[in-house]
């Protein structure tokens, strides 16, 4: 199941709200993702009427802008306070991608646990197979995964982030 597909609309309602969009706006954003239905064609034959539940519309417009505004609401929810020098964490999202950085690894394991719980409320999930560590030291150390609530995350010397390749001495 992708990102998209399972957030819960009745957050995305709250958080429209807690954004103090206007009344108007959170309506007619809600008629759209709420009561929603579909059928499939087969050749010339539709299915019986399917009630969808979960998640926004791929490829609407709007679906990205809710989505962003939920995936924002998690971020607030992570406590990430400090300044560049004295923050022990640092977190940056784009859509479904989020990139967790943390100066120890009881930071980020704190971090990462808030972020798993916080995600599962709205009916996300963390992807253990997608989901990399990699640890920025200049000490020589054995490659180990981490183990953050019930899942493994497999470390990796070098990665590839949005084009980039970033490796633990960069």
């Amino acid at each position: 199941m992708q990102a998209f597909d399972s957030v819960n609309r009745n957050r995305i309602i709250e958080c429209l709200t807690e954004y103090e969009v206007p009344n108007k706006l959170i309506t007619i954003t809600g008629l759209t993702i709420q009561n929603v239905t579909a059928k499939v064609k087969i050749g010339n034959y539709y299915s019986i009427e399917l009630k969808i539940v979960t998640g926004v519309k791929q490829g609407d417009p709007l679906s990205a802008t809710l989505f962003s505004i939920l995936i924002d609401d998690i971020i607030k929810q992570l406590e990430i306070k400090g300044n560049i020098s004295t923050r022990l964490k640092q977190c940056s999202a784009n859509a479904d991608n989020i990139l967790l950085i943390a100066r120890t690894t009881h930071a980020l394991t704190d971090t990462c646990q808030k972020l798993i719980g916080t995600s599962s409320q709205v009916g996300l999930t963390i992807n253990e197979h997608k989901t990399k560590y990699l640890r920025c030291t200049k000490k020589q150390c054995r490659m180990d995964g981490i183990d953050i609530t019930n899942s493994h995350f497999e470390q990796v010397k070098p990665f590839k982030y949005f084009g980039s390749y970033v490796n633990g001495n960069n």
